[in-house]
């Protein structure tokens, strides 16, 4: 039984079907028969207004077929996700995600937002006057908040699970890669190394579970794969960060922040921890000489697991102007911020216990220190010396006491008060 011709009939193809004997080959039939062509509309879904990609659950579908309509992974930034609609303006046929239809006709499904109060925040967006055309820019917030929007949907309600994958992450997760490397200097600051690190590994474990199942890997990661525990001393970079393994289990471990990727950074926000491989570390500690001398560096802030800073940290940051300390750091070892000229306010956070010597000594614009630890049990000396001659320690009133006698021991300088709140 064999197709012997074939023929264009309209839109259908008319068959020659012949069948002829095994055994006598002088016998045979045949018979005309025409075959429908089967009918097949795409579905496909487009933001409307947002960003994003969910190319992976576009698809074509025989007539007939049930069509189970997809979750939304497209962001908005000040704007909530509400249904799908067949237009964009909304006004054709609503389709909610889980919601099956049949389709009779190719069908794009239009994103439907709702604003939120987010999106009336003045620093969101621009308006540019042109003429009679007002043309909305994004301002470098607006951008940096939908790129971390591309990155947290792919998280399992903003952690980075091992055993979570959103579907569709081939296309929601190459969004995320995507919008990243395209921010400047600026808006990548303004999404924060945590936000980075978590990109960073989600983009890992997409890799590794879908090469262990044959699908496509992504990638150009910044963090390698790692099967096994690093030793400890071992030195690696991710983010804009290098970090220093104290201890390492195949699945958890500690880690220092060794110091910059590079020493033109602006910003340091020490993370709670890192992920890197298959190993989670939580940042303990900030090395010795850290960001030593980093030039541009304004602004420091440590609120999450490490508890000690160490000598010299952030010796002679000729920028830097502001450090906010505070979550379950401890200690700030001898000269962490010496010799930092343009230092003008600290926070000293809430369970602060060693202050070292000369810690802040010669940061000379210094006018603003502020503290809530009840745990102060020393302060070493000169901590607080040479610093500008009005400037002011502010502490609980309930803790006055222990703060006044510790800083007094450490010599202050002349014209320095001490507040309470």
């Amino acid at each position: 039984l064999y197709v012997s011709d074939s023929e264009p009939a309209g839109t259908n193809t008319k068959l020659m079907i012949t069948a002829t004997s095994t055994e006598n080959t002088s016998k045979w039939g045949r018979v005309s028969y025409t075959v429908s062509a089967l009918t097949r509309y795409k579905v496909s879904y487009n933001a409307a207004g947002g960003m994003g990609d969910m190319a992976s659950f576009d698809a074509s579908y025989v007539e007939g077929t049930k069509v189970t309509v997809a979750k939304n992974y497209f962001v908005r930034v000040g704007y909530e996700f509400v249904k799908w609609n067949t237009a964009s303006s909304g006004r054709g046929t609503d389709y909610y995600p889980g919601e099956v239809f049949k389709p009779t006709t190719d069908t794009v499904l239009y994103a439907q937002w709702k604003k939120t109060s987010a999106a009336s925040d003045d620093d969101d967006v621009v308006e540019i006057v042109s003429g009679d055309t007002v043309v909305e820019v994004k301002t470098d917030k607006q951008i940096a908040l939908e790129c971390i929007a591309l990155i947290e949907i792919n998280t399992n309600k903003g952690n980075v699970d091992d055993s979570y994958v959103v579907e569709g992450m081939a296309s929601t997760l190459a969004a995320a890669r995507k919008a990243y490397d395209a921010l400047t200097d600026a808006q990548k600051e303004l999404v924060g190394d945590a936000e980075y690190q978590k990109l960073v590994m989600l983009e890992a474990i997409y890799a590794r579970k879908f090469a262990e199942n044959g699908g496509t890997v992504i990638p150009d990661t910044d963090a390698e794969e790692v099967k096994y525990a690093l030793p400890e001393g071992k030195i690696f970079t991710l983010g804009k960060y290098k970090y220093k393994v104290a201890y390492s289990s195949d699945t958890n471990g500690k880690v220092y922040m060794y110091g910059p990727k590079s020493k033109n950074i602006k910003s340091v926000v020490v993370p709670a921890k890192v992920h890197y491989g298959r190993v989670t570390y939580k940042v303990t500690r900030i090395s010795n000489k850290a960001f030593k001398n980093c030039e541009k560096l304004k602004t420091v802030t440590c609120k999450n697991k490490a508890t000690s800073i160490g000598y010299e940290a952030f010796y002679s940051c000729n920028k830097l102007n502001k450090v906010k300390l505070g979550g379950k750091l401890k200690k700030i070892e001898d000269r962490a911020f010496m010799a930092c000229p343009k230092l003008k306010t600290v926070y000293l956070g809430g369970r602060i216990e060693n202050i070292g010597t000369c810690a802040f000594y010669g940061d000379k614009k210094l006018e603003a220190v502020r503290t809530s630890s009840p745990y102060i049990t020393s302060i070493g000396r000169l901590a607080f010396y040479n610093i500008k001659s009005n400037a002011y320690i502010k502490m609980p009133d309930e803790y006055y006491v222990k703060w006044a006698k510790l800083l007094k021991d450490s010599k202050l300088g002349k014209g320095i008060r001490l507040k309470t709140y």
